[in-house]
């Protein structure tokens, strides 16, 4: 495996052993031949299409549409544009991807660029994108009128949210003539899941669901599932039959307490606040955390694309719900868990660490093992160490040339991650600027200095993931089972 961690321990090693013996200290490894085959890396979307019938079925790697950027290098030296084939390989020379010590840059439109350092021959990368890639923005006055059979009321839908398939979208209502139980869904209102907006198509499915709140859960009361027809203009008007049941999920949590772990609160941050949800993943094969934090949600880290039919806070007795029934046999019933901690750079941001576990399909037993990143600091050509674990943000680095190292370990025994993933995050007043993305499966990287503007102030949030076993290999395509996310936001630096 090429990994400049592995590469600078072995070279130590044999240096040290020479001097031991009396020998001449190891040169470096020479430059691969110029005949060496070429390296070649994938990336490629993650796509989750649906059927005939408009249910998900296996995701497939189709070619990503929105590439500005490709490019591969040496460290600290100037990039190569490269090309993809059809079919997302890309080839890399030999001269840069032939040692340790090179990195992959890509970027989409609208997105910042994301750098993948050292990785291995074969290596696929992935985007994920559910619902097709073509897609129609609707209209103005486009939806759907929802007239539903059998409704126990008289045209009060309490909190009640339109869901659409295939398209994955969620949105809300207008109600229609007092006394009748009509919802108006007017599809331009309506947020999309994953990708740009979109309108479904003839054999997606539509499911209106009221939500009622109390005791701290935000909870499905009923439902009503129509194929979504064309959505006009003008607002077909669809009939579906009212459901209501009772059912119980049954959640488990660990006995240590998952919800109160002090891991999300490694640097004074303030109380835990803990998030449980209960819905429908599109499925079980694609990236868990993929929309972004939503405060009017109450999840302030990355969370899934689901169908959430309740959302309670952890300390509550969870209510009897309303299940969608085909939800729950052509999708994959999953519970998703957030708990946060949050605190406040002086006169600036706030940042949220956290922990976030997607348990698909029964028995639903919430626990964790992922990795969260401690002991942060960063290192300096000179040998200089920045502690980032400290106990203050500010700190200023020193005035050093050449790449700066990001090295962290798990924050306890036994923690794991497949990778990480770390956000270089400029501070901008009050907001957070995301400037970059670097992606490794060693729980180290280089930063280039040239990255960092003088003066800024940063802040790196470290990431770790659990759910992709074969990422070490190469393999970011093959997902399966429990997901998990640790969220460490480190001390704040600055170049002086």
């Amino acid at each position: 495996m090429r990994h400049v961690a592995l590469g600078m321990l072995a070279a130590s090693s044999l240096a040290g052993c020479n001097l031991v013996f009396g020998l001449d200290e190891t040169s470096p490894a020479p430059p691969p031949p110029a005949d060496a085959p070429d390296f070649a890396v994938r990336l490629t979307l993650l796509q989750l299409t649906s059927d005939s019938m408009g249910w998900p079925v296996a995701p497939i790697s189709a070619a990503i549409p929105d590439l500005i950027k490709v490019e591969a290098s040496r460290f600290e030296q100037a990039p190569t544009t490269l090309t993809l084939a059809p079919d997302g390989r890309i080839v890399v020379p030999t001269q840069i991807a032939g040692m340790p010590g090179w990195r992959l840059v890509y970027q989409r439109a609208g997105e910042v660029p994301r750098e993948i350092q050292d990785p291995l021959d074969g290596t696929h990368l992935v985007e994920p994108l559910f619902g097709p890639l073509q897609r129609t923005s609707p209209p103005t006055n486009s939806g759907y009128t929802i007239t539903p059979t059998g409704y126990p009321g008289t045209g009060s839908h309490a909190g009640a949210r339109v869901f659409t398939t295939g398209v994955w979208t969620e949105g809300s209502h207008t109600f229609g003539t007092v006394g009748e139980p009509k919802c108006i869904h007017e599809l331009a209102d309506a947020i999309s899941l994953s990708g740009p907006p979109g309108t479904p198509g003839p054999s997606d499915h539509g499911f209106l669901v009221d939500f009622t709140t109390q005791n701290g859960c935000r909870y499905s009361t009923g439902s009503a599932e129509f194929v979504t027809p064309g959505a006009g203009p003008p607002k077909p008007e669809v009939t579906p039959p009212w459901i209501n049941s009772a059912v119980t999920p049954t959640i488990t949590p660990v006995a240590f307490n998952v919800f109160a772990t002090t891991e999300v609160q490694p640097l004074g941050e303030t109380v835990v606040v803990s998030r449980l949800e209960y819905g429908y993943l599109p499925s079980a094969a694609m990236p868990a955390f993929t929309r972004d934090p939503d405060p009017a949600r109450s999840l302030l880290l990355r969370n899934p694309a689901m169908i959430t039919i309740m959302s309670c806070d952890t300390t509550a007795t969870l209510p009897s719900i309303n299940e969608l029934a085909s939800l729950r046999t052509e999708l994959v019933p999953a519970v998703h868990l957030e708990s946060y901690a949050s605190r406040i750079l002086p006169g600036g941001p706030s940042l949220v660490s956290g922990l976030a576990v997607v348990v698909p399909e029964p028995p639903f037993t919430v626990n964790y093992k992922v990795a969260f990143a401690s002991a942060v600091k960063l290192t300096a050509t000179d040998g200089t160490v920045v502690d980032l674990f400290g106990a203050s943000d500010g700190v200023v680095l020193p005035a050093a040339t050449g790449p700066l190292t990001l090295s962290w370990a798990p924050s306890k025994p036994g923690a794991t991650a497949d990778y990480w993933e770390v956000a270089l995050l400029r501070v901008a007043g009050t907001t957070l600027v995301k400037e970059r993305v670097y992606v490794t499966t060693q729980p180290s990287l280089k930063i280039s200095r040239s990255e960092l503007n003088a003066g800024s102030e940063y802040v790196l949030e470290l990431s770790g993931f659990v759910g992709r076993a074969s990422a070490a290999t190469g393999d970011f395509a093959t997902i399966g089972g429990r997901q998990e996310m640790s969220v460490v936001n480190a001390r704040s630096f600055r170049l002086p």
